[in-house]
């Protein structure tokens, strides 16, 4: 009678635990229950610069209401570089030209919902910015020999070319032209010189 009491409990024993190991667990999508859905999803600004971070604007829903996670992809010329919950991507990872997309996905406790991938973007380009011209000699006499030396930036790091224009009393004396230098000869004392620079980066012209 005993050992048939022991094989009883060892039979109730072992039902228990394999009920208990065939319980569901928690990333097991209930029927009734639906995967979060991102909606819409875009890049802003839609036409961005080199030195101006990125960032996406979506919408998502969870028709239980479920808390949601997000998971942003950026890729840049179809590579992907970076993956998380990072929804701004800083500038060095892209440079002109570069075109750029995301993946946004949604996911709740259960597991996450379909990707929604952004339109594409295509980062412009920037003129160059001349920031200041200096005259030299600084005090000239008749006849000096005068340089005009801009300094200036690119955003997108191109190249820069300058032209000069050279007026005296406010009237152009010059044609644009690629000489920075300005025979002074012939001028007398107060005449009054100076150089319109413009810059460009061969695609764009920069402010004068």
């Amino acid at each position: 009678m005993k050992s048939f009491y022991s094989i009883i409990c060892m039979t109730v024993l072992l039902l228990l635990s394999c009920s208990k190991g065939d319980r569901p667990v928690a990333y097991n999508r209930p029927a009734d229950n639906a995967a979060p859905e991102v909606s819409t999803a875009a890049i802003f600004p839609e036409q961005p610069t080199s030195d101006k971070a990125l960032t996406i604007e979506f919408a998502a829903k969870d028709r239980e209401g479920d808390p949601m996670q997000f998971t942003f992809r950026w890729y840049v010329d179809n590579t992907l570089v970076q993956d998380g919950p990072g929804q701004t991507l800083e500038p060095g990872k892209y440079t002109r030209d570069s075109e750029v997309y995301a993946e946004v996905i949604a996911a709740d406790s259960y597991s996450p919902g379909n990707p929604f991938r952004t339109k594409t973007v295509t980062v412009i380009n920037q003129p160059p910015v001349i920031t200041v011209v200096a005259l030299s000699p600084v005090d000239p006499a008749p006849g000096a020999l005068l340089t005009a030396t801009p300094t200036a930036t690119d955003p997108d790091g191109d190249d820069i070319k300058y032209s000069y224009q050279w007026k005296v009393n406010g009237k152009a004396v010059t044609e644009p032209q690629e000489s920075n230098t300005f025979d002074t000869k012939g001028l007398r004392k107060k005449d009054m010189v100076f150089a319109v620079v413009t810059s460009t980066d061969r695609q764009l012209e920069g402010k004068p």
